[in-house]
């Protein structure tokens, strides 16, 4: 295994770093850019059976570690988010962009005015914690929708975020 620092890691986008020598616990592997962490350490069977008994034990303080998570806490999600546009808007910039074009790509071309202002209409009138989602997705895996009001309807946000790229078929 090739030897890297961690400076020389993060400096290049790597997750991983290498640096021959052993952890506290004696294992030579790979660690983690991102804390420092040994992988050997963090993947052996006692310590994730360690990490249950503490959820078991630790019941409230493990569901609001939970619930701050990226995904289940709305507040703490819009800040990580404006900060990582704030640190990258060529990224934010990017993607906005594609979606745009998929948006557009998925219009079609019998689409009128009035149906145009009717969709804009339905995204006025998304009610508070939910949003406007796809039945059938844009971008899906097996078939793609078209930016059609018949097409759209109110998901709560949990909802919306869990389905992301799939036909619903409830």
């Amino acid at each position: 295994m090739e030897i890297i620092l961690r400076d020389e890691a993060a400096k290049q986008g790597l997750k991983r770093f290498f640096t021959g020598e052993p952890c506290v616990r004696g294992h030579v592997s790979e660690r983690y850019v991102n804390g420092r962490a040994c992988i050997a350490c963090q993947t052996r069977p006692e310590k994730l059976t360690h990490n249950r008994k503490w959820a078991k034990t630790n019941r409230a303080a493990h569901n609001e570690r939970n619930r701050r998570t990226y995904w289940r806490d709305p507040e703490r999600t819009r800040e990580l988010k404006r900060a990582n546009s704030a640190k990258h808007p060529e990224t934010r910039r990017a993607s906005r962009a594609r979606r745009r074009a998929r948006e557009r790509n998925a219009i079609p071309i019998w689409q009128t005015a009035s149906e145009a202002a009717a969709i804009k209409e339905f995204y006025k009138n998304c009610p508070a914690g939910y949003e406007v989602d796809h039945i059938y997705p844009l971008k899906g895996e097996n078939v793609c929708g078209l930016h059609v009001l018949a097409n759209l309807q109110y998901l709560t946000i949990f909802d919306n975020r869990s389905k992301a790229n799939r036909v619903s078929l409830d």
